[in-house]
């Protein structure tokens, strides 16, 4: 990176983060790839402008007008094959209605790069493999037309001949900068659940991975993995933490493949302070998890272990190529929990060998193993994974179709299973998790459990109760909202037009610009560091005379507010409380009739801006 630095960047880069809620039921994270490449450029003074579309839910005609506003002579955007071709419209008007160079990098150009320059042929250049090593060179190449051909991992167009260049396998992070840790606005991204915390941060600390399992595609790597430095990270986690932040996600595949280095990472976590600090998740691989590694990660601040354990059949297990046993798995969540951590368990249903037997043996491993949480997702094939391969070879999806794939609807069989078989089958597995979180076999698994970290009995009530609450969201969205730690969790404000993890359940509807609407009844957690009297509501009825009911619950008091709206416009509305307030409370709310607006079939109740406790009124 060192040679770039004596370089004179002309051209302005504008940085695109799509909207990704076309992606389904994938999480809304920060886009830390493109903090990477932000920050290769703050490095290097390349010129360049952010587009948050994801965070404003911005339509195409928005993004255009926004490209046209930041007078950029690059477009960097970020594809993924499970949303790419839904922004093949957006990039064909961007290459009509302006200027701009369009390059792309990520993981679809990357495996399958004919193909997407063939269909979207509006890409000026894309990037296989690393895009913070490519795009210096790739720029300066460009503005001097100096020979692009020479720059491995970019694919491009020689007049009707589109040329692919080989990937440079061989990486190194010494000298990539730091990302712009900057210019995201967190609150926007509730992060990736469950969230132990909020605002969340995901983030990378190491490359790759070195095995093999067919649903996944690893053509950057090769199976090679990169660390980044101890040091290196645990500045990153002190930049964040000035910033504000009370979470990290290391979204890592296998954050314990190397056990030094995770246990280097783990004593400085400790012993920098940011373990009492900010909260921390992360993935393990279960063969080599151990007691050493859970009990400095928990030190360390870590509060949940993810597992990918995809099956609870060893059939299947052998079939993705996972080389590990399912008795790795069973080891690795009881030793999570006898070391006070939590586990989340991820699943995969619909692989061509899956049977109703195969996928009840993943129940009966859930109900045996009883992790905290336990995930089951459809099985998404993508080009560039040997599971594709095998499903186009045994007739089950053409590669169209996969190419096509809507994850919102999935279309997937199994050699014995129908679609509409697999789905009622998957529904089961869902809907078994919850009736388990209700048993007596499992309040005795639990409650053995907390024993052994010496919980008192109204804690074990509390969270049994809580881990039923989670399952019921899991069946009903299939996400789950972590609100158990609650002094970290929740502060005394919610801005309604964030993704304030507190609003990530069914009372509220989705955000919209600067507002959001409710349900008729709903409840809100809120944690006073410092005692309050007054709370402040920023709302709008959109009619007039309304009657709402307010209440707060707190640990020993409990105040009821009722008032009447006769103003449909924005208005602030404060309460004041007969005493003060401290601690956890909860926020009530029942509005007496629904609002259903023309051309709309939600059932409304206010709309909102804030809601927020004050110490003395303003």
């Amino acid at each position: 990176m060192t040679q770039f630095k004596r370089e004179a960047f002309a051209g302005k880069i504008a940085f695109i983060n799509p909207n990704s809620r076309i992606k389904g039921l994938l999480p809304t994270s920060s886009p830390f790839g493109l903090m990477c490449l932000m920050g290769v450029c703050k490095s290097l003074s390349i010129p360049y402008a952010y587009i948050d579309a994801e965070a404003y839910s911005m339509d195409d005609t928005q993004i255009l007008s926004a490209i046209h506003k930041a007078d950029c002579d690059y477009i960097g955007m970020t594809l993924f094959s499970i949303m790419a071709s839904k922004l093949f419209s957006l990039i064909t008007r961007i290459k009509k209605e302006t200027r701009a160079v369009i390059i792309v990098g990520g993981p679809l150009p990357t495996a399958d790069t004919q193909w997407l320059m063939e269909t979207c042929s509006e890409i000026d250049y894309a990037v296989s493999g690393e895009g913070e090593l490519i795009l210096p060179q790739l720029l300066l190449s460009i503005e001097q037309k100096s020979y692009v051909a020479s720059i491995p991992g970019v694919s491009y167009w020689d007049g009707n001949n589109l040329v692919i260049n080989n990937q440079n396998h061989q990486k190194s992070f010494s000298e990539i900068p730091d990302p712009d840790f900057e210019t995201v606005d967190y609150r926007y991204y509730p992060g990736v659940s469950p969230v132990g915390a909020w605002p969340s941060v995901n983030i990378l600390a190491t490359r790759g991975c070195p095995y093999n399992c067919t649903f996944c595609c690893n053509p950057v790597w090769h199976r090679g993995v990169n660390l980044i430095s101890v040091s290196t990270v645990i500045k990153w986690l002190n930049v964040l933490a000035t910033q504000g932040i009370k979470h990290v996600y290391f979204s890592d595949d296998t954050i314990n493949i190397n056990n030094d280095w995770f246990e280097e990472l783990c004593g400085c976590m400790i012993k920098s302070g940011l373990s009492s600090k900010m909260l921390f998740r992360c993935q393990f691989r279960t063969d080599l998890t151990t007691r050493k590694q859970l009990e400095s990660a928990r030190k360390a601040g870590f509060w949940m272990i993810g597992y990918g354990v995809e099956s609870g059949s060893q059939t299947i297990l052998d079939y993705y190529k996972k080389k590990e046993k399912v008795e790795d798995s069973a080891s690795a969540i009881e030793m999570t929990h006898a070391a006070g951590l939590h586990s989340l368990t991820n699943f995969i249903a619909g692989a061509p060998l899956d049977t109703v037997d195969t996928l009840l043996e993943t129940s009966n491993f859930i109900r045996e193993t009883n992790p905290t949480y336990a995930s089951i997702q459809w099985l998404h094939p993508f080009i560039g994974a040997e599971i594709a391969r095998d499903i186009i070879d045994k007739g089950i999806l053409s590669k169209l179709q996969i190419r096509e794939y809507d994850h919102t609807n999935p279309t997937i069989r199994t050699l014995t299973l129908s679609n509409s078989d697999l789905r009622e089958v998957i529904n089961y597995m869902r809907n078994d998790i919850l009736i388990f979180k209700k048993s007596v076999m499992h309040r005795l698994k639990r409650e053995q459990v907390f024993a052994l970290q010496d919980w008192e009995t109204d804690q074990n009530s509390h969270f049994i109760k809580y881990e039923v609450e989670q399952a019921e969201s899991l069946v009903r969205e299939n996400r789950f909202i972590s609100k158990h730690i609650k002094e970290r969790t929740m502060t005394d404000e919610i801005l309604l037009f964030t993704s304030d993890i507190r609003l990530k359940i069914d009372e509220w509807y989705d955000s919209e610009v600067e507002l959001r609407w409710s349900r008729p009844k709903f409840k809100l957690p809120f944690f006073l560091k410092d005692t309050k009297q007054y709370l402040e509501i920023y709302w709008a009825g959109m009619r007039s005379r309304i009657n709402i009911k307010i209440t707060l619950v707190g640990s020993d008091k409990d105040f009821s507010f009722q008032t009447r709206l006769r103003n449909p416009n924005w208005h602030k509305k404060v309460f004041t409380f007969p005493e003060k307030l401290s601690g956890l409370v909860w926020v009530n709310c029942l509005i007496e009739k629904p609002f259903f607006a023309p051309n709309d079939s939600r059932e409304l109740g206010m709309a909102f801006k804030s809601i927020r406790f004050l110490g003395c009124q303003n």
